[in-house]
């Protein structure tokens, strides 16, 4: 159990510190989706406890996150396989 904080201080203490109050990932996926000859959808999806409370404020603020991550890791596998696909053509 976690101690009740009255102290603004000790709260940004405890939540950087606290495992408990950090989501928790439980699966993780990568779809790749054929959507013509030349084209590929790349999908992320990740599935997640938010063990903050309340949890209908903090959702908004743990999808948010979550989404930047999936958004930086998409554009660089983009980036890796537009990068390969030139080198292809260009030797």
């Amino acid at each position: 159990m976690l101690p009740i904080v009255h102290d603004a201080a000790q709260k940004q203490v405890l939540l950087a510190v606290s495992p408990v109050l950090k989501p928790r990932s439980l699966q993780g996926q990568f779809r790749l989706v054929a959507l013509d000859k030349d084209h590929t959808l790349l999908e992320g999806t990740t599935w997640y406890q938010n063990y903050f409370w309340p949890q209908m404020y903090w959702r908004e603020w743990s999808d948010t996150i979550v989404h930047r991550i999936h958004m930086r890791v998409l554009e660089h596998v983009k980036a890796q396989a537009e990068r390969q696909a030139i080198q292809k053509v260009t030797h």
